[in-house]
């Protein structure tokens, strides 16, 4: 369950955010989410191993194998995903496909990274139509939602107040900032501080803000950073009455089951 509360620049930049980021008041054990994002991170490590597994000459590997560490993935883990791949002789790729649909009036973006699109896209339109829901024109849904980076932090792991953050975060040119209570009805609760950045800046003031945090630590390898991604926030939101809500959740628990599904974004608030 995420419950958030913002600390908003600009009011319309924000509207509707509090359900950009997946789902709110979700049903989903973290445990299995958890499983889930290793999974996709091991596939990620072991695709982009496969075309080259040296991180020295394999740039995007380096930096996905750092973004891994910052997320808790064990380093013996990575370590034997290189080991594994320098044997192996065929690249494999992965691609990145974003899916507009809608389900009873509600908007809804759905990433998949997948080596296999012949596969991967007949399920995707499966799921949806068996709850109900339906694949659209591509660009058809994504204008109703504004394209950010997402640099998620865990303010438990890394120890800084609030206004260190803040003040980081402003200096490295960030679009807006909030603070969430994340898992709140589960045994993992905690906290983190959510900065937003302008797609073209992500790369390079992201990367600038997690070295300036990292110099405020003693701890050089401590893993804060929970999630670094593009992530859609809607523009506008549309209610979901009452007795919608759990067949929406059904609708949603079943497409994030999906192994090549890494995010779904959706514009529904739900009625209280």
């Amino acid at each position: 369950m995420f419950d958030r509360m913002y600390v908003k620049f600009d009011k319309d930049y924000m509207a509707g955010h509090s359900h950009a980021k997946n789902v709110a008041a979700r049903k989903n054990a973290q445990g299995l989410k958890k499983a889930k994002k290793n999974t996709m991170i091991a596939r990620k490590l072991t695709i982009l191993a496969s075309q080259n597994p040296d991180p020295a000459t394999n740039p995007t590997l380096a930096n996905e194998m750092k973004k891994a560490r910052s997320m808790g993935f064990a380093k013996d883990n990575i370590d034997k995903i290189l080991k594994s791949a320098s044997g192996q002789k065929t690249a494999v790729n992965l691609d990145r496909i974003v899916f507009d649909a809608y389900w009873n009036g509600i908007a809804l973006i759905i990433v998949v990274e997948t080596d296999n699109n012949a596969r991967t896209s007949p399920q995707i339109k499966s799921l949806l139509s068996k709850n109900g829901g339906e694949v659209k024109a591509p660009n058809s849904v994504t204008h109703l939602f504004k394209e950010v980076g997402l640099l998620s932090i865990n303010t438990k792991k890394l120890g800084l107040a609030h206004d260190v953050i803040e003040n980081h975060s402003i200096e490295c040119s960030c679009d807006d900032y909030a603070i969430n209570e994340k898992n709140a009805d589960d045994e993992d609760s905690h906290e983190t501080f959510d900065v937003y950045f302008d797609l073209k800046d992500f790369a390079a003031s992201s990367k600038k803000l997690v070295e300036s945090l990292e110099n405020e630590l003693k701890d050089k390898e401590c893993s804060f950073v929970e999630e670094h991604e593009i992530s859609w926030i809607p523009q506008e939101m549309k209610t979901l009455s009452k007795e919608k809500i759990e067949a929406f959740h059904k609708l949603l628990d079943a497409i994030e089951d999906n192994d090549d599904v890494a995010n779904v974004y959706h514009n529904a608030e739900f009625e209280e």
